[in-house]
């Protein structure tokens, strides 16, 4: 049997074994497509491709128990699993056991690629996003945060969760609705109006953060897109004023979390001194999956 952590984001879903792919499907693969191929009730889906199903809700959502059989089968051989789940802080009290008697006890049969599988749940965990994350890794970062209490700030998907940390407790919970898929959205706009580009580029957000990272050519030169990535700070802003409204961040160490930690960490940092940012994609972007996990011991 084996025993997994799951972070299943509006964005993307992120397992303990460092797994991770883009929250998408579709049931009509694309042509010549290396996608995994997961069979369901009779129906195919291609993981990783198609548009996102954005819910605040996201164990609502139509593709989640096909993202998650695909996260469990892309995880692991065995076929009996103990999973280990989130949910956003707001979410977590009122839908904790909906989540669980959703998938508790439950068997799946699907097919993932030519495999036959019967994916049978044994028992499942819910933890609140963003503060197991903290957990996980609070210990690398002990010495910066002191004795004082931390102020989490988890951008997700969709969402920011914020909570303040007193004695590994989180307190005054609150949800704003921007995560990286706004940010993504914001800079694609702002290239698409940019009149350096004469209204000839449409931006396709999954190429945003390769243009960040790699740079954007137009008629094969490399372009100053430092302007439009700018365009992302209202988005900050609304974040920062409800931070700095309602939690102690002159006294208390702040952390950014999350897959927009590297997308705002910087603007994050030239508003709070000594903020801590956890934006290492290979590490920090698996906090929640890996904390899930290892809150199940």
């Amino acid at each position: 049997m084996a025993k997994l952590g799951i972070d299943i984001g509006n964005f993307a879903v992120k397992t303990s074994e460092g797994v991770i792919f883009e929250s998408k499907i579709t049931t009509v693969g694309e042509y010549g497509t290396s996608a995994d191929r997961l069979t369901l009730d009779g129906k195919v889906f291609f993981l990783g491709e198609g548009e996102e199903e954005i819910n605040p809700k996201k164990f609502e959502k139509e593709n989640y128990i096909p993202l998650l059989l695909g996260a469990i089968c892309k995880s692991t051989n065995e076929d009996t699993v103990d999973l280990a789940l989130g949910l956003p802080i707001k979410q977590y009290t009122q839908f904790k056991q909906v989540v669980i008697d959703k998938l508790q006890d439950k068997e799946f049969n699907v097919k993932f690629g030519d495999t036959s599988r019967r994916i049978y749940i044994n028992s499942v965990k819910v933890f609140p996003e963003g503060v197991t994350g903290y957990l996980y890794f609070g210990k690398d970062i002990q010495d910066r945060v002191g004795s004082r209490d931390v102020v989490i700030v988890d951008i997700g998907g969709k969402t920011t969760d914020i909570a303040l940390i007193k004695e590994n407790r989180a307190t005054k919970p609150y949800s704003i609705d921007i995560g990286t898929i706004n940010i993504y959205d914001a800079i694609s706009k702002s290239m698409e109006k940019d009149e350096r580009f004469q209204g000839e580029v449409t931006i396709d957000r999954d190429k945003v953060q390769d243009y960040i990272n790699k740079g954007f050519y137009f008629k094969g030169e490399k372009q100053d897109i430092s302007s439009n990535i700018g365009a992302s700070r209202e988005l900050f802003k609304k974040i920062y004023n409800e931070l700095k409204l309602n939690y102690p961040i002159s006294t208390e160490a702040v952390v950014v979390m999350g897959g927009g930690a590297k997308l705002l960490g910087n603007v994050f940092k030239q508003n709070i001194p000594g903020i801590i940012v956890m934006d290492d994609i290979q590490t920090h972007v698996f906090a929640n999956a890996n904390g899930y996990r290892k809150m199940m011991r």
